[in-house]
């Protein structure tokens, strides 16, 4: 639902992480897409594909309080040698790594507390390879 053609829009960044530091994105205005610095280094609507660097959505705390993360990170299609997730608040890993192989993926529905500006990252790495990784992922952030 936050998905925009403006970085910070509805509190959403589109990121690419290098394994170092997280560089924005380009918007890509004739496919409606994200951009990183590799061909398919992407973030889409509710989609994400990682290259030689991770692709990552991040939501950026407007508040303090505790936020909901709801989402379902799963593959588009069988083919490939799967993806990781992950979801990072700030620097520190809260959810995963997991890997996923398949077109059912795996759920996650968990709460954490959020000071202002608060990092939350929804990172997707290649497992091996970049071959068909396109992950199906539209986390939903809401203040319980």
């Amino acid at each position: 639902v936050g998905f925009s053609s403006t970085q910070g829009q509805n509190n959403w960044y589109y990121k690419e992480w290098t394994g170092s530091s997280y560089n924005n994105m380009t918007w890509d205005s004739g496919a409606g897409r994200w951009k990183g610095s590799y061909t398919y280094c992407l973030v889409m609507a509710n989609r994400q594909h990682p290259e030689t660097n991770d692709s990552a959505r991040m939501w950026s705390a407007p508040y303090s309080g505790t936020i909901r993360i709801e989402g379902n990170p799963k593959k588009e299609d069988s083919n490939g040698d799967g993806i990781i997730v992950r979801i990072v608040k700030n620097s520190t890993t809260i959810w995963g790594p997991y890997t996923v192989t398949n077109t059912t993926g795996t759920t996650h529905d968990f709460t954490t507390s959020v000071s202002p500006g608060d990092s939350i990252y929804f990172r997707v790495n290649q497992n091996g390879n970049g071959a068909y990784d396109t992950t199906v992922w539209d986390p939903l952030i809401t203040y319980q």
